[in-house]
């Protein structure tokens, strides 16, 4: 079996995701580590790296892997260093010529292109409709078709706002009474007088409403739909619903940065997802399966 590492910036768990799922379908048996420059090299461009001085002597150190997966602006450093001794896959833009990598995965968002990039819809992920069909039977059954719903939450992109979130629980009732049960979860992000307002509004009539105590339910939201809904503030909870097979309704939640509304487009345009309107129509979806077409690409480099 071959070896890897990952190195992905510390604290970065959505992004430390994709690199365990890129490890995962490549079948490698992975280190992982926690990226946290000391002074100086945070503030170095990456191009100190081609002083070939190891910045994280405590953790490069033989025996090398056969692969080193990064993720992260911090990555970049360590990554360049390690390409004397490894296969170099990095995760997003590098923010460097990426000729100095075996290969890197970025965004169609990101408009990076080279001979050794290979482009990815969204983010990488182990979700699939093959992946769901072996998930165990969710524990919420119903017998009229169930919608499991995403809510995000402040970020740097966008705030939410009550009026908001009365809306969306204006939309939800209206799907409610058109004869689906709803699944609801916000997220760590969403603040915590959003999530009453959604228990105060559907806690009656929710088939249920995830209270950020328990445990997750995500995958048994998965398992359990026949649709989803989600807010766009979350690419990677868009890119994952996307690659289910199951129709998926987007709620504009008014983030305006470019890459979000290149990816949403993107979506749009390849009927992997609809907008939200006052009714579900039901549609064929097109399936995203990044991590696989990712697989099949830098096969012949590595």
């Amino acid at each position: 079996m071959k070896t890897g590492w990952i190195f992905c910036d510390s604290g970065k768990v959505g992004s430390l995701k994709q690199a365990e799922a890129l490890s995962e379908k490549l079948q490698l048996k992975t280190q992982i580590f926690d990226v946290n420059l000391s002074f100086p090299w945070p503030y170095l461009p990456p191009q100190a790296a081609f002083l070939n001085i190891n910045p994280l002597p405590h953790i490069i150190k033989p025996p090398y892997p056969n692969i080193v997966i990064s993720i992260g602006r911090q990555s970049v450093l360590p990554t360049l260093y390690m390409r004397n001794f490894s296969k170099t896959i990095f995760i997003q833009d590098p923010k460097i010529n990426p000729k100095f990598f075996t290969c890197v995965i970025a965004p169609q968002h990101d408009n990076l292109s080279a001979q050794n990039v290979f482009n990815m819809t969204g983010s990488l992920h182990n979700i699939s409709p093959e992946y769901i069909a072996t998930l165990p039977n969710s524990k919420f059954q119903s017998e009229k078709p169930i919608i499991s719903i995403f809510i995000g939450g402040n970020s740097k992109h966008v705030t939410y706002t009550d009026d908001m979130i009365h809306d969306m629980c204006t939309n939800f009732k209206a799907l409610e009474q058109q004869g689906y049960n709803l699944l609801i979860t916000p997220s760590r992000r969403t603040q915590s007088a959003h999530v009453d307002i959604i228990q105060n509004s559907l806690g009656n009539t929710a088939l249920h409403i995830w209270d950020l105590k328990s445990e997750n339910p995500y995958l048994d939201y998965l398992k359990a739909a026949s649709h989803f809904i989600v807010t766009t503030d979350s690419i990677s909870m868009m890119s994952e619903l996307c690659s289910t097979g199951k129709p998926t309704y987007l709620i504009d939640v008014g983030v305006t940065k470019q890459k979000f509304q290149s990816f949403i487009k993107n979506l749009y345009r390849l009927n992997a997802a609809k907008p939200l309107e006052n009714t579900l129509t039901d549609f064929t979806p097109h399936v995203l399966t990044d991590l696989q077409d990712c697989i099949e690409k830098i096969k012949g480099f590595i």
